[in-house]
């Protein structure tokens, strides 16, 4: 039987890159997809939320035309031809996704791990397969299967189908795990009833509405829930935040955080932190909506799918949130739809993973070291479901770096040097109307760790290019850097340095609440992304070249030198575009004076970055 290289079971971010990656070194290459490649991020995430919110901005611009002297009279929008267009945008992308997959061989439908044979894993591809062993059914009685070949030696990307009643099984010498992760609904009192009557949607269901609701509370006001904030208040909805911490956008900078917030309640958005939601009421009238619920509920709750995104759900006029604020008083708001974002977690049920035996982490996600190998040899894993930052940048590069390896490990030999995975420099971005950007640790953070630190600021407006395009706009820019000797830092530390990234009272199921974390070095320090060569100082564990700094950059201190960038954090527009300069800095190892010796071009906002390395 012709045998795989490497199957990978997820085809989003993780997934689709490793098979690039993997296909363009010559490797012949599977990938298990049951519903649409590009995942969550292109499907459900990413990309169809940052196209509504370009639409969103757009009017929103239009709407203030007068500030840069156009006039623009009778603005609208027409909600359906928006959402027609995140449509559009998605299935090119998708198309494209696929035609990059040259020499890959897809398989549309479900995976399922059966067991490590002599040549290799054992994958059944189908649902039916998968269904009889979960049943009880004995590998075994699927024999006559693996000695059958599914593989097509002269495949060119080709989708292989399901060619009898029990599904193919398929072999191969390595296996990258990249099942994503879902979105996780509490069990809050009422969550069900809301569901079905379709008064309570999650990132999924929202991305799906046909008509814009008048109104809308949502639970969560990390990332996710800020985005769906300012998209929807920027076309005119009425929009409440419920936030269990006392910031939004916990693990952040608080100042930014801070102002964020106060922009958008600028904006008309009311903001109630320091709030546990306790009940979510729905009324009973009957309609249909588009899009099937993926969400993982607790304690005995039941989610609901619909791979096809066409379900029909009951509708309900207006839903009631009840909460408890900050002063422990019992407070309620109503609107026409709720948006529930309080977290994802790790996808690792249902696909026979449990047949492998690799470590969970105590947040359900799968334990890899810096190779992104998994403690069972040949098992790899790359993005959400590793349970750290879900991200789809990282799940990039989680991917490329366990393909590397693969590539590297192949027949026993080292063919060039191992990849690593290092955390200390992944940018995260909040895209709403301004951008939030940060890379690296916040001040809290670092001194949280025990390092002396110190902060440069300076205003967006220090830049010209920002005031010409930004009336009236707010912004900051800060960069932290090293200002003396390191110290230690206790497990104590480390837990409240994770605490932005990771909702402590949601911890022990395995939810990530937060898509990035403005200190990316506490969530290695903290094992969210359990490696035993994660590290959150950066420069530890790795030759940093000494020739670079030169001889007046000061002494290498535990790991670090003065004056080294450690973090850089930003508000203002368009901080997505610029943030990766810092976190090549960060990821570098270099200092302010490296950072000030950099020529930006002008006018530019990005020279925000170097004016502020001047203080």
């Amino acid at each position: 039987m012709a045998q795989y290289d490497i199957a990978i079971i997820g085809g989003g971010p993780a997934g689709y890159v490793a098979a690039e990656r993997a296909a363009a070194a010559g490797l012949r290459v599977v990938v298990f997809e049951a519903r649409e490649l590009g995942g969550v991020c292109l499907n459900e995430g990413c990309i169809p939320t940052k196209t509504l919110l370009y639409s969103a901005k757009t009017y929103e611009n239009a709407l203030n035309a007068g500030k840069y002297g156009v006039r623009a009279e009778g603005v609208s929008f027409d909600y359906a031809k928006i959402v027609a267009r995140k449509n559009k945008v998605v299935r090119k992308l998708v198309a494209g996704v696929k035609a990059k997959l040259q020499g890959v061989d897809i398989v549309r439908d479900r995976a399922f791990i059966l067991e490590r044979g002599v040549n290799g894993f054992l994958i059944g591809g189908g649902n039916r397969l998968g269904d009889s062993v979960l049943e009880g059914g004995l590998v075994a009685r699927h024999r006559d299967l693996i000695g059958g070949d599914s593989f097509d030696s002269n495949s060119t990307g080709a989708e292989l189908g399901n060619n009898d009643g029990l599904g193919a099984v398929y072999t191969a010498a390595n296996l990258l795990i990249c099942t994503g992760s879902e979105a996780f609904v509490p069990p809050i009192a009422g969550v069900r009833e809301a569901m079905e009557a379709g008064v309570l949607l999650t990132s999924r269901e929202a991305l799906s509405l046909k008509e814009l609701p008048s109104s809308l509370v949502v639970i969560g006001g990390g990332v996710i829930g800020m985005e769906f904030a300012s998209l929807f208040r920027s076309l005119g909805s009425e929009v409440t935040v419920v936030e269990q911490m006392g910031e939004i956008l916990g693990g952040i900078d608080h100042e930014i955080s801070a102002m964020l917030r106060g922009i958008y309640a600028k904006k008309g958005v009311v903001f109630h932190l320091s709030s546990r939601v306790t009940c979510v009421e729905a009324s009973s009238s009957v309609g249909a909506m588009e899009g099937g619920a993926e969400v993982a509920l607790m304690e005995g709750l039941s989610a609901t799918e619909d791979t096809d995104n066409h379900g029909v759900e009951s509708l309900a006029d207006r839903a009631v949130v009840r909460f408890v604020d900050g002063e422990g008083i019992e407070r309620s708001v109503s609107a026409e739809k709720v948006l529930i974002s309080v977290g994802r977690r790790p996808v690792v049920d249902g696909f026979g993973l449990e047949n492998l035996g690799v470590t969970l982490s105590d947040r359900r996600g799968i334990v890899t070291d810096e190779r992104m190998q998994t403690d069972v040899a040949g098992v790899y894993a790359a993005g959400d479901v590793t349970g750290g930052t879900m991200l789809a940048h990282t799940a990039y590069r989680q991917a490329e770096v366990a393909v590397n390896n693969i590539v590297s490990l192949r027949n026993g030999e080292v063919r060039r040097p191992l990849d690593a995975m290092r955390y200390d420099a992944i940018p995260g971005v909040v895209y709403t109307n301004p951008e939030v950007a940060s890379v690296g640790l916040t001040l809290e953070a670092a001194r949280v760790k025990g390092l002396n630190v110190r902060e440069l600021r300076l205003p967006m407006a220090y830049a010209g290019r920002f005031v010409a395009e930004n009336e009236g706009g707010e912004g900051v820019c800060k960069i932290v850097v090293i200002d003396g000797s390191v110290g230690g830092c206790g497990a104590d530390a480390v837990d409240r340095v994770s605490e932005g990234c990771q909702r402590v009272d949601l911890a022990a199921v395995g939810v990530v609440d937060r898509v990035f974390d403005g200190g990316q070095g506490g969530d290695s320090a903290a094992g969210l992304v359990s490696s035993g060569g994660h590290r959150g100082d950066l420069a530890a564990g790795r030759d940093l070249d000494e020739g670079r700094y030169g001889d007046s950059d000061g002494d290498r201190l535990g790991g670090y030198v003065e004056g080294q960038v450690v973090g850089v954090h930003m508000i203002g527009s368009p901080s997505s575009e610029m943030i990766w300069g810092a976190a090549l800095v960060i990821e570098r190892g270099e200092t302010i004076r490296d950072l000030q010796r950099i020529i930006f071009p002008h006018p530019t906002v990005s020279e925000i970055i170097r004016e502020t390395a001047f203080l």
